[in-house]
């Protein structure tokens, strides 16, 4: 971003008269407002006020402003006197500049529910009535103020291919993750925690299809370890700097705890890349419901943008620079376009978001269930290998998509609809839906349960579980045919084996933390942990069994 430089022309007067003088009008900024101040401001976060002042003709005068607010009881909070910014007071009211308005920044302790506003031009006993202080008529104008809840952020360090993701490091601290997040979005309260390193198998290429997989094991193990966790869990991953996937995400549709994960690179920034606190920023836009702005061939682009090539449209604030962004020169930062900031639009629509997630959820039983995740790319549909759950998040959106639970037999126990959603920021031309969800289960169906399927309505497909299970005698019993191994190799790695015959996926738990490091697969795997003892939840594709090993020298 740079600063908005103008050269404007002015005649000016030797008159010292401002009885055409008035305030055509005000507002507080955040990072984004119109002049009709319909962008509501979140408590807490800090602003800026602007009061815009207009002449009838040219002029040279310097007439200073004073600004006062109130709490909802009338109690005054704050008083400022503002200086003229330029001699010669603007002819026309153009927010999209800087100089031409009555400024200071406001501490965020008064941007509150309640909170009052008004200014007045002072030393203009020339003034025609009322037009020196606004609003006109005098009464204080009640500020658009929303409680936006906290939101809780997830970091984890992704160790595969050989390489571990950076979180923090001699030049980052787990706060710089959030440089643009808390610039940009409608935020205030942020609980950013790291978690230990996960260990996963696979290697992450410029494949799209690496990228999805990893991203949707990170929701699962975000739905298995806890189904009611609200917190948005992004994967970091180390990347080379050659062109490609920087992250991706699922734009979350609803008020649900779905699609709250996303993947991202590790980068300090490239020609081709953005930063890794840009891309975090990016992604998380996703998993708070905003799909891409339409610019630079960005997939999936929100049709009802109401700007051409992602433009603002309205004027920005930056309040870690104090800079004004003229909105004609910035770009939206779901767009694929720099420079980049926030238009209204995109960000009044964070907003709705986190307003439906201030109301508590109501308490209710845990219910035994499963998560069921895979994903539909070319007309092929994948089903991953399933795991238990002592308790479920909730029913999954309805969609075209059926899951079909089935007993030995092939008889169908339970049929259950449900969407899918399309991954954003993979490479143009390719398309990939995936699913994750859990699904709570009766002791009649868990009995019986012997394979699962999944019909695609909207492409009339069917596709089967890649890995089938046998059925098992008991729901909760299963003797295996090997049992897992851990053995500690030197310091900081365990090496895990198992029959991946028999189980092909393993999530892995540190049972001292609860956190989840490892969805692994292929019946041996390496782990990045010191835990004395390990909790494995080993997956026979319909089904799983879990068991805790100790780790032997």
């Amino acid at each position: 971003a740079g600063r908005v430089q103008s050269i404007q022309s002015f005649t000016v007067t030797a008159g010292t008269s401002t009885a055409d003088t008035r305030i055509a009008g005000l507002y507080v900024i955040q990072a984004t407002q119109r002049l009709d101040r319909s962008v509501p401001l979140v408590a807490g976060r800090k602003g800026r006020v602007r009061v815009f002042l207009e002449a009838g003709s040219p002029n040279r005068q310097s007439p200073s402003v004073r600004v006062t607010l109130a709490d909802a009881s009338g109690a005054t909070l704050v008083t400022r006197d503002i200086a003229a910014p330029r001699a010669g007071v603007p002819t026309r009211l153009d927010d999209t500049l800087e100089g031409q308005s009555w400024d200071f920044d406001l501490d965020g302790a008064f941007i509150q529910p309640g909170t009052t506003i008004q200014a007045r031009i002072l030393g203009a006993a020339d003034l025609a009535s009322g037009n020196d202080v606004y609003p006109a008529g005098g009464a204080p104008l009640p500020l658009h103020v929303v409680e936006v809840p906290p939101i809780g952020i997830t970091l984890i360090p992704v160790r595969q291919g050989g390489t571990t993701g950076r979180v923090t490091d001699a030049t980052r601290t787990l706060d710089s993750w959030l440089t643009e997040v808390r610039r940009i979005w409608p935020l205030k309260d942020i609980d950013l925690a790291q978690a230990p390193v996960m260990n996963w198998t696979e290697a992450i290429t410029e494949d799209g299809m690496t990228w999805v997989r990893l991203r949707n094991a990170i929701e699962v193990q975000r739905l298995a370890a806890n189904p009611r966790n609200l917190r948005y869990h992004y994967g970091v991953i180390n990347r080379g700097p050659a062109p490609g996937i920087a992250g991706l995400s699922q734009v979350a549709q609803g008020p649900n705890n779905l699609a709250r994960s996303a993947v991202g690179w590790d980068g300090d920034g490239t020609p081709n890349r953005g930063t890794y606190s840009s891309v975090f920023a990016h992604e998380l836009g996703h998993n708070l419901q905003r799909a891409h702005s339409p610019c630079g061939g960005a997939a999936g682009p929100d049709p009802s943008y109401p700007y051409p090539n992602a433009e603002l449209g309205v004027t920005g604030f930056d309040p870690a620079s104090g800079r004004i962004l003229h909105p004609a020169l910035f770009k939206d930062i779901m767009s694929y376009c720099n420079p980049q900031w926030v238009s209204d639009h995109v960000y009044k629509d964070v907003l709705a978001n986190r307003a439906w997630e201030a109301a508590s959820p109501s308490p209710r039983v845990a219910t035994q269930g499963m998560v069921v995740w895979g994903s539909i790319h070319d007309g092929e549909i994948v089903v991953e290998p399933a795991f238990q759950t002592a308790d479920v998040s909730g029913p999954p959106v309805p969609g075209a998509c059926t899951l079909l639970l089935r007993d030995a037999s092939g008889a169908i126990l339970q049929e259950v609809p449900f969407e899918t959603r399309e991954e954003a920021d993979l490479p143009q031309g390719q398309h990939v839906r995936s699913f994750a969800f859990t699904l709570a289960l009766g002791p009649e169906v868990q009995a019986a349960l012997a394979s699962m399927e999944v019909v695609d309505g909207s492409q009339a497909a069917l596709g089967t579980v890649l890995r089938t299970s046998r059925r098992y005698a008991s729901p909760t019993g299963l003797a295996l045919p090997r049992d897992p191994v851990a053995t500690a190799w030197g310091p900081g790695t365990v090496h895990l084996s198992w029959d991946a015959a028999t189980h092909p996926m393993v999530m892995v738990t540190d049972p001292a933390s609860g956190a989840v490091i490892g969805m692994v697969e292929g019946g041996s795997a390496d782990l990045l942990t010191d835990a004395p003892e390990l909790d494995l939840n080993l997956s026979a594709g319909v089904r799983s069994v879990r068991m805790r090993v100790k780790v032997t020298p």
